[in-house]
């Protein structure tokens, strides 16, 4: 297979990600079934496109952060270890977040791209920058539609320092492991020889052990 360098460094391929995952069918099937209703939804475009219209208009601009901030969690303390300059980061699923704006606010040394599959929140979002980003940060801080699970390989071998995701991955495991998968290899895909993937969502553990 033709898999970027980083990946046939690691000997990760889609295949192996898919039966890594399959550990935790049993578990995931359990909390799709405590979801119901909009749970079996999470991993579609259209339930965001749904979510984050009614949100721009709810909330206005205020910023949605699923589960931490980033000066209120230990991933500003890992992101210092990283000593590539210029230092680049992809966030996924990046939604209403506030966390690649405020990476490109706190030092002229960091060059984010945000990414979502709702165009959506996109748009939202690019509007927000333009009113809380001065042109220079502008430019090291975008905003990109990417549906990661449609193409997972857009990014490969883009070669980031650091791939963010909060809470994206959990919403792809509502869509089964296929589908997670392909997310979790466009995650990894996207990073440098030695890139760090940074997650934040449910404890996977703690739910193995309620089936």
């Amino acid at each position: 297979a033709n898999f970027p360098q980083n990946m046939r460094h690691c000997g990760i391929s889609r295949q192996s990600l898919i039966a890594a995952l399959r550990q935790w069918e049993s578990a995931w099937g359990v909390v799709r079934a405590e979801a119901k209703g909009p749970g079996f939804s999470y991993s579609t475009v259209q339930y965001w496109d749904r979510f984050y219209s009614k949100k721009a208009k709810s909330r206005g601009g205020e910023p949605q952060e699923w589960y931490v901030e980033l000066k209120n969690s230990d991933i500003a303390g890992v992101l210092g270890h990283i000593s590539t300059i210029p230092k680049r980061a992809l966030h996924v699923g990046c939604g209403f977040s506030m966390l690649g704006a405020n990476l490109a606010m706190e030092s002229a040394d960091w060059h984010v791209d945000n990414v979502d599959a709702s165009d959506v929140v996109i748009e939202e979002m690019r509007k927000r920058a333009l009113e809380l980003l001065t042109d220079e940060q502008l430019q090291r801080c975008t905003w990109k539609h990417w549906d990661l699970a449609a193409d997972p390989e857009l990014e490969a071998g883009a070669g980031y320092d650091v791939v963010l995701d909060k809470g994206f991955f959990c919403a792809s495991l509502f869509g089964g492991t296929a589908h997670a998968a392909d997310c979790l290899w466009a995650c990894v895909s996207a990073l440098r020889p030695g890139g760090v993937l940074i997650q934040v969502g449910i404890v996977l553990e703690d739910m193995k052990r309620r089936t």
